[in-house]
């Protein structure tokens, strides 16, 4: 990412966009680009140096489409960006959970490292390799059907366990899931969310006699 520093205001921009719309696009991602990307990085603050490179291309030729249209209007085009940018973010972020929802294996490690002292646990560890494929296929079924606020709790919770567990709090798994979806979420609904999702998930194992999340 570059470090240039931005040199142009949003009055000056506002201005070239009225003159000269190419040039105004060329200033303003000369300009803003480091700008931009430091506010895909803070709605999405897990994504890769390559994901928000990929969601600010997408942006900006999304962008460039709407300064094409004859009704363009040019008044706070960083505004018009950044709002388009953090759409295309949450984007990402959703297709994102969609392809964990297909490769969900860690996540039966987490599960299992959250009953550590448990027999539960136990269970988990001497569990046969050639048990694994139809351990996780039901484990991404049982992930698959959840309500899509536990499902997404689920798949956040992955993401983020380490810190909530080394600071026994879910402020950061409600912060992944406000990113992941766009929408607000308390530290309480996120705990609660999860809580429902493993519960829904144990049950679903349980059925078919995999009860290595259900603790006795």
């Amino acid at each position: 990412m570059a470090k240039n520093a931005v040199v142009v205001t949003e009055d000056d921009l506002e201005q070239q966009f009225k003159d000269d719309k190419k040039f105004a696009v060329q200033l303003l991602d000369s300009e803003y680009r480091e700008h931009i990307w430091r506010y895909i990085k803070s709605v999405c603050r897990y994504f890769t140096d390559d994901e928000i490179h990929d969601v600010y291309q997408k942006a900006l030729y999304e962008f460039i489409r709407c300064v094409k249209k004859p009704n363009f209007d040019p008044c706070k085009p960083l505004r018009l960006i950044q709002r388009i940018a953090k759409f295309r973010a949450i984007d990402l972020a959703r297709s994102k959970k969609a392809s964990r929802i297909r490769n969900s294996g860690n996540l039966i490690e987490v599960l299992a490292e959250d009953l550590k002292d448990t027999r539960v646990s136990l269970q988990w560890r001497l569990i046969l390799r050639e048990e694994w494929p139809r351990f996780r296929q039901a484990l991404d079924k049982a992930i698959d059907e959840l309500p899509p606020k536990q499902q997404t709790a689920a798949l956040a919770f992955l993401e983020v366990y380490e810190v909530v567990r080394e600071k026994s709090c879910y402020r950061a798994l409600a912060e992944r899931i406000r990113e992941m979806t766009g929408e607000d979420c308390t530290t309480v609904q996120a705990s609660d969310n999860w809580r429902v999702a493993r519960k829904a998930i144990a049950e679903k194992l349980s059925r078919q006699k995999l009860n290595l999340l259900i603790e006795e």
